[in-house]
């Protein structure tokens, strides 16, 4: 899924507690340390998926099957990735290959669903001496995993709430 958070906090933490009210485990992790604050026991994606800093399209996430996060990972039902879109596509898809190995799935992300949120128009991944032309192609709608989402559009902005202009950008997405 795919949620502009920054303007819909109070809808990703309703989702997860709501969830968690349900007897469900969700993780809430975010691309930036001061997102992650804003989230129920946030932690910044790097840390908490332990992603190398240095990425291509082969790598993985340094989880090894015995690690406390492996345990946990088997039990999550729901991860929540706050600011997802100023993420590279390999970081995305090395979780995803990562979840799939570790959890034993070949469905998506393990077959965890994962409610990506952040404005895709609002910051791009940061790829160091690159035109807008050559980053463009590192962003997530890029990634082999985006056909495997489903889009649903919010039709009201809650956090503006009058603004008829501002409801059109918002979306969410599923991967099924």
């Amino acid at each position: 899924m795919v949620v502009d958070a920054a303007r819909f906090t109070y809808l990703t933490n309703l989702i997860a507690a709501s969830v968690h009210a349900g007897g469900e485990i969700v993780l809430c992790v975010a691309s930036t340390g001061l997102v992650s604050l804003l989230l129920p026991g946030g932690h910044m994606a790097h840390f908490h998926f332990k992603i190398p800093i240095s990425i291509n399209e082969q790598s993985t996430c340094n989880i090894k099957k015995d690690d406390p996060i492996h345990q946990l990972l088997q039990q999550t039902f729901l991860i929540i990735w706050d600011k997802a879109g100023s993420q590279h596509y390999y970081v995305l898809e090395c979780v995803d290959c990562t979840l799939r190995d570790l959890l034993n799935r070949e469905h998506p992300f393990g077959g965890i669903i994962l409610l990506l949120s952040g404005d895709f128009k609002e910051t791009l991944p940061v790829i160091q001496h690159r035109s807008r032309e050559q980053i463009v192609p590192a962003t997530l709608t890029h990634s082999k995993l985006w056909p495997l989402m489903t889009v649903h559009y919010l039709h009201q902005n809650m956090h503006l709430g009058q603004d008829l202009e501002s409801d059109q950008w918002v979306y969410i997405c599923r991967c099924h």
